[in-house]
């Protein structure tokens, strides 16, 4: 069985967005670091500055749009794609909101970020318990009914 005729479309919705997200990022980071980067005020001001950036910014989020849309293809890949939409979410927020408290107020575009992230977790928290996967035991029982069905 595939992903689709088992999961409802709005919780599918998050992990397509988010592949769509991460794949555009990583695709944009890698070919035009530079402009990306100067809307959050970085400069790079070396070929080493640039590489890492094209690995961190682009190949990690490449990575990450990839396993999305593994779990966009396999039932079996797609609660620990959720689960990563809604951790890495959390993570950027808490990120974000960490920086902002010993570092001092980020601009706009920051703070836009900020709020899409906190509703991004929230939106994929809610998904991931609509799911029944909010436990290791219920992944596993996710996992032992598509390997079943398919």
């Amino acid at each position: 069985m595939t992903a689709s005729r088992s999961i409802p479309g709005w919780i599918r919705e998050i992990v397509l967005i988010n592949a769509v997200v991460y794949l555009g990022l990583g695709a944009g980071f890698l070919l035009f670091p530079s402009p990306l980067a100067g809307l959050f005020d970085i400069e790079l001001r070396s070929p080493s500055a640039l590489a890492d950036l094209r690995a961190v910014y682009g190949g990690i989020s490449l990575a990450v749009g990839g396993l999305f849309v593994a779990g966009l293809r396999r039932e079996s890949w797609f609660a620990p794609s959720l689960f990563l939409a809604m951790t890495s979410a959390a993570a950027l927020a808490f990120s974000r909101i960490y920086s902002s408290a010993v570092s001092g107020m980020p601009g706009t575009l920051v703070l836009a970020f900020l709020g899409l992230e906190l509703l991004a977790f929230v939106w994929a928290l809610l998904a991931y318990r609509a799911l029944g996967a909010g436990t290791p035991d219920q992944v596993e029982n996710l996992d032992a009914a598509s390997s079943t069905s398919s």
